[in-house]
């Protein structure tokens, strides 16, 4: 497995880290998509423990990639979310650091904890000591999204890396030599992250985000109904979110960022029926009542009023 072309740049600051031996026991990877972390993750796990020589990511011939390949590996120890789980468990942690003091078969252990920003405090406390005290031969990995959910003395013994998001164009390239029949609509609907775009397309996601664009441009221009926002008013209110603040770099002239060109012709259409200011100012509306979801309050109510202040603000 080897990293995804906009990650080479990270990628080959941590071969040289490694070569020249300033790698740390303790590596923090940050993105802003969870699969493209995982996804880098799971490729450096297996290039470091791998016994080839390429610099390049994993041989996939050697003991250690066979192992891989099995599942079986005895040097690398994985926590993840567990099923149905939200958080990681000091359960889970102890049993993971407490692997770190046995002896490796290959000389050499690395202990994966993505997503590192689910943990709780008491599971955070435990990888704690393990990061101040590590023992020889371990090298620790750990992948978020989410700085702010990790406390600093964990994210203060790690070296940090960022990992960059793909341009439109990149996506978009990678998406036609890798899955060349998720559509554009899709990368849209994954914010930009092909690999989460693949997800949506398979699942249907994709169509959902796709028709409620439909809907957000039937209601500004009283040609249709709304059914696609108002059945599920939670993920209604996060998409339009996410479509205001489209609009409105549109309305400020920068343009629409989308990869679908027709979808970005109507965004760019779009915009022009409201002032930049007023598109800003219903997004700040749509982005309290986001807050606001999942608190109790009826997300119902929260999305008839975004929609009443928009159909305001665009009849005024």
């Amino acid at each position: 497995m080897k990293p995804l072309p906009w990650h080479q740049g990270v990628w080959d600051v941590l071969q040289r880290a490694e070569s020249d031996g300033h790698l740390t026991h303790a590596l923090l990877l940050v993105g802003e998509s969870a699969l493209q972390v995982a996804q880098f993750v799971t490729a450096f796990a297996a290039a470091d423990l791998c016994e080839g020589e390429s610099g390049q990511g994993a041989c996939g011939q050697c003991r250690s990639c066979g192992w891989l390949k099995a599942g079986t590996h005895p040097d690398l120890r994985t926590v993840g979310l567990e099923e149905k789980k939200k958080i990681i468990s000091i359960k889970q942690v102890r049993e993971l650091t407490q692997s770190a003091s046995k002896t490796t078969h290959l000389g050499h252990r690395v202990l994966v904890v993505d997503p590192a920003d689910h943990m709780n405090v008491a599971a955070a406390n435990a990888l704690l000591k393990t990061l101040e005290e590590p023992p020889d031969n371990n090298r620790i990995v750990l992948g978020a999204t989410r700085l702010d959910r990790l406390p600093a003395t964990i994210v203060s013994r790690c070296q940090r890396y960022r990992l960059p998001a793909p341009t439109t164009q990149q996506a978009m390239d990678w998406l036609r030599d890798n899955a060349s029949d998720v559509p554009a609509s899709a990368l849209d609907a994954a914010s930009g992250c092909p690999l989460t775009a693949m997800q949506l397309n398979a699942d249907g996601s994709a169509g959902l985000y796709s028709q409620r664009w439909q809907a957000l441009f039937a209601l500004c221009t009283g040609k249709g109904g709304v059914d696609a926002l108002t059945s599920d008013p939670a993920g209604a209110i996060e998409f339009m979110n996410r479509a205001a603040a489209s609009i409105a770099m549109a309305a400020s002239g920068a343009g629409s960022q989308s990869a679908d060109s027709k979808l970005q012709s109507r965004i760019v259409t779009l915009a022009e029926r409201m002032s930049q200011r007023d598109w800003l100012q219903w997004q700040q509306l749509v982005a309290r009542a986001l807050e606001q979801c999942g608190t109790g309050i009826n997300e119902g109510m929260l999305l008839d009023a975004a929609l009443v202040d928009l159909r305001g603000r665009l009849a005024a």
